[in-house]
């Protein structure tokens, strides 16, 4: 998973230190030392993968941390603060994101076969990165080069995203 993962940060040269768009639809990355304050805010649903460094959520009174060996799944709009950390060497937080749509979910869902998702206790986690949902990320943040290919390609690995994390531990998070 290492390889993956240092993949995925070349891939991310453009990230700043705001929120930056990457020109494939929902998906977008952020680099460096962000305040706290900045941090504080509602959130959008989304799966958030970081690369480098880590990251605490602040939820309520539930804190959770996460790092490039996990993700966070987020399935409400929740107001949450967040805290970036760098890494033990030093290198920036570097994190990529995808904005959950709601009717993708539920239309793989209804492909899926599922009635209705499993129960959910908080409507968000973190749970461990797996070896092929690194490689979605991967296919997805390589069109970043192929821009001509995005509107073929994200959808389908937007869903597989999607499906990675649905099968996952805390997939009732996602729905």
């Amino acid at each position: 998973m290492e390889n993956q993962l240092v993949e995925l940060r070349h891939l991310a040269p453009n990230a700043r230190n705001r929120l930056t768009e990457t020109g494939i639809p929902r998906v977008a990355m952020v680099k460096g030392a962000i305040p706290e304050h900045e941090l504080a805010a509602v959130y959008d649903p989304m799966i958030n993968l970081v690369l480098t460094g880590s990251k605490a959520m602040t939820i309520g009174e539930r804190t959770m941390r996460y790092d490039p060996a996990s993700y966070f799944v987020m399935s409400l709009g929740l107001p949450a603060v967040g805290e970036v950390c760098p890494n033990s060497v030093g290198n920036p937080y570097l994190a990529v994101s995808l904005t959950i749509d709601p009717q993708m979910v539920g239309m793989m869902l209804a492909d899926l076969g599922h009635v209705a998702p499993p129960p959910c206790s908080s409507g968000f986690s973190v749970a461990s990165v797996t070896p092929e949902l690194l490689d979605a990320w991967l296919r997805m943040l390589r069109l970043i080069d192929n821009p001509t290919d995005i509107a073929a390609l994200a959808p389908s690995y937007e869903r597989e995203i999607l499906y990675r994390v649905l099968q996952g531990p805390h997939g009732s998070n996602a729905a």
